[in-house]
């Protein structure tokens, strides 16, 4: 039997490669190393492929977060001008077709099964894309010429100077975090952490159109600096929410500011999701350290 018979995808396209490619998550690592392969994997040969990564990341980080033991599998089949992502959950794809409303993404979506299709890039798609951006420069189309922008530019309106600090003080948290995690949050680790979180809030507040995250970031910073010595008696596995917040939030920071293809409140929500969990855990003040089981009765939703 020809294996293109029982394709994947629901746009019907049987001229795929033999070789399929899985990827299953269960965790927000595993989006990670999805983003990270379509980042290297791929460079930029796929029209839309950072908004579609932005998008996808955004609704499993938010499905993850509010569902229980989730786990589900996107599958990848390619063909010479196009590459199809299918996921087959009826839990899922319900919701993932209604967040990919109105979005600038081609997909189909039939009782369980929801497929994604992103156009491969060539010559001839890149100077049509350049030749519409041209006519619509021309004819004055201020909609189309959004629209395109969204699709292909990253926002600019940070310096280029406080883009590099914020980026470099992301670091910074993280290589403290990692200090933490080997060490315990001992007070010098702290205090370096709680500065450098202060430094990233007032850089950020120099920009209005960035006010959500801000208030968002606002909001965890009064949490650190009032909660001294909670933070210092927070345990390997409660230091983790930190790294996970950490790394989201860099991962905004370049989705907006250096890779583009997002929207403005490109995870606005996940960030604020991310930090009602930490002050949740925080708040779980009652003894020194949270055992694993009270771990997961603070999370278990």
């Amino acid at each position: 039997m020809d294996f293109r018979e029982n394709i994947i995808n629901l746009f019907g396209d049987h001229h795929i490669s033999s070789i399929r490619q899985v990827f299953s998550f269960t965790s927000e690592n595993d989006l990670d190393q999805c983003w990270n392969y379509f980042q290297d994997s791929h460079s930029e040969s796929i029209t839309n492929r950072n908004y579609f990564m932005s998008l996808f990341y955004e609704f499993s980080h938010q499905y993850m977060t509010a569902s229980e033991n989730s786990n589900f599998e996107l599958i990848l089949e390619q063909s010479e001008n196009h590459v199809y992502l299918s996921i087959i959950d009826r839990h899922l794809t319900p919701s993932l077709s209604e967040f990919l409303e109105n979005k600038m993404l081609e997909y189909h979506f039939l009782k369980e099964t929801l497929t994604i299709r992103l156009e491969k890039e060539d010559k001839a798609s890149a100077q049509t894309v350049e030749t519409m951006a041209v006519a619509a420069e021309i004819e004055n189309d201020e909609e189309l010429s959004v629209s395109l922008s969204k699709q292909i530019k990253a926002y600019d309106f940070i310096t280029n100077d406080d883009l590099i600090e914020l980026l470099a003080l992301c670091e910074d948290m993280q290589d403290i975090i990692s200090f933490a995690k080997n060490m315990g949050c001992i007070e010098d680790l702290y205090i370096r952490f709680r500065s450098c979180f202060s430094l990233f809030l007032v850089t950020l507040g120099n920009y209005p159109e960035l006010d959500k995250v801000y208030d968002t970031i606002s909001s965890l910073s009064t949490l650190i600096n009032s909660n001294q010595e909670r933070f210092l008696t927070l345990t390997i596995d409660e230091i983790a929410f930190f790294d996970g917040f950490m790394y989201s939030l860099e991962r905004w920071l370049k989705a907006l500011f250096v890779e583009g293809c997002v929207s403005l409140d490109f995870m606005d929500d996940s960030l604020q999701a991310d930090v009602e969990t930490i002050s949740m855990l925080i708040a779980n003040s009652s003894s020194a350290k949270c055992t694993k089981e009270e771990l997961d009765d603070i999370f278990d939703f």
